[in-house]
C-alpha cells in the first residue's frame, strides 16, 4: 500500500512524506495510537516508500520490484514482527523455528539482523508491533540497535501507549501520534473490503476509534434498555438485559492481543454509551430539557470505564443519574 492510499491520518502521513522527501526521516519512528486506527497499515507503507526504488514525492510509486514485493509481503529487506491481533507460536512453534522464543526471535532477527548487509541494497525495514508488550530481554535486544542504528535502516515502532514504552526506546524514537478513525472513515474502509454499505455504516456507528472489532457482525445491541435507563432512571431489570447482553467468553482477536474478559467488557459498554449518544442527540433541539445533562452523563461514564470501573455499575449509575436529575426538577 501506499503512504497516499492510507486512510484517516493526513497529517502525519503529509509530515512523513515532507521528511522522505528532504531525506530528513528518523532512523526510528514511533506510531501511537489505539487499536485498529492504521498503525500497522501506515508503517507497512511507509516501509514501502523507503524501499521504493523510483519514489514519487516521498511515497512509493507502487510499481518498481520492491513495490511489488512488499505489497505481497515478500520483501526480503521487510522485517514485521508479531502483531497483537495473532497469537503468540507456542513454545514447541518457536522451537521448530530454531528460537527459544519471542526474545530470542527479536534479539537475533531484529536486534542481530540490523548490522547485516541488506539483501537489496535499498535499505531494511524492521516493524515492531506493540513494542510496549515486550518482555525486558526482548527490549534490551532491540534497544541495542536502536542505540547506534546503521546507515540505510530504520525502525517503525507502533503502541496503544508511548507512556507504557521503555523509556530508553521511547528517547531514541521520534513519536508520531495517529488519531482516531471516525465512522466514515471506517464504513468506507468497510464498504471497499467487499461489506454492504448498510451493513457497515452500522459496525462503523459502533466503533471504538478504529477498524478493530468491526469485521465480524456485531452482537446484540439492548439499545432499548439504555435509552429507557437514561431517559427513565434504574430498573433492574433493564440494568440485567444489558449484562445478559454482554459476551460470555473472549473473542479470538482480543485474547491474542492480551486482554482479559472485563476489559472486553468496558470496551463493548464504552461503544454501547457512544451509540446510546448518537440515539440522544436526534432529541435535540427539543422539549426535553434533561437531554443535554443526558448527553454530559454518557461522557462521564465513559471516563469512569477509562478508570476500570465495572461495566455494571456503570450501566447502574447510567439509570441513578437519571432519576436524580428527574427529582431536582
Amino acid at each position: 500500500m501506499r503512504l497516499s492510499e492510507v486512510r484517516g491520518q493526513p497529517s502525519t502521513v503529509l509530515l512523513l512524506r515532507r521528511l522522505a522527501i528532504r531525506g530528513r526521516l528518523p532512523s526510528a519512528l514511533l506510531f501511537e495510537g489505539p487499536p485498529g486506527c492504521g498503525r500497522r497499515t501506515l508503517a507497512l507503507a511507509l516501509a514501502q516508500a523507503i524501499l521504493c526504488e523510483h519514489p514519487v514525492e516521498g511515497d512509493s510509486c507502487g510499481e518498481c520490484a520492491s513495490c511489488r514485493l512488499a505489497e505481497q509481503g515478500d520483501h526480503p529487506d521487510i522485517v514485521q514482527s508479531h502483531h497483537d491481533s495473532q497469537p503468540l507460536p507456542t513454545a514447541d512453534e518457536w522451537r521448530k523455528r530454531g528460537y527459544d522464543g519471542y526474545s530470542d526471535w527479536i534479539r537475533r532477527e531484529i536486534g542481530e539482523q540490523a548490522f547485516v548487509s541488506t539483501l537489496l541494497g535499498r535499505g531494511r525495514v524492521f516493524i515492531i508491533h506493540s513494542v510496549d508488550r515486550l518482555h525486558p530481554a526482548a527490549a534490551n535486544g532491540l534497544l541495542k540497535a536502536l542505540e547506534e542504528p546503521p546507515a540505510g535502516v530504520r525502525f517503525l515502532l507502533t503502541t496503544e501507549q508511548s507512556a507504557a514504552v521503555m523509556s530508553t526506546i521511547r528517547s531514541r524514537s521520534q513519536r508520531y501520534r495517529l488519531q482516531p478513525l471516525d465512522g466514515d472513515t471506517v464504513a468506507a474502509l468497510l464498504i471497499r473490503h467487499g461489506i454492504p454499505s448498510s451493513e457497515a455504516h452500522r459496525r462503523a456507528g459502533a466503533s471504538d476509534g478504529g477498524h478493530r472489532g468491526c469485521w465480524s457482525p456485531l452482537p446484540a445491541v439492548p439499545l432499548t434498555a439504555l435509552r429507557r435507563l437514561a431517559t427513565e432512571g434504574f430498573r433492574s431489570e433493564w440494568v440485567a438485559e444489558c449484562v445478559a447482553a454482554l459476551p460470555t467468553i473472549v473473542p479470538p482477536e482480543a485474547d491474542a492481543a492480551g486482554q482479559s474478559l472485563a476489559a472486553v467488557h468496558r470496551q463493548v459498554v464504552r461503544r454501547w454509551l457512544r451509540m446510546l449518544v448518537r440515539e440522544l442527540r436526534q432529541d435535540l433541539p427539543g422539549p426535553d430539557p434533561l437531554v443535554p445533562e443526558r448527553l454530559l452523563r454518557c461522557q462521564a461514564l465513559e471516563r469512569d470505564l477509562q478508570l476500570n470501573i465495572q461495566p455494571r455499575l456503570v450501566l447502574e449509575a447510567l439509570g441513578v443519574g437519571t432519576l436524580e436529575a428527574q427529582l431536582r426538577r
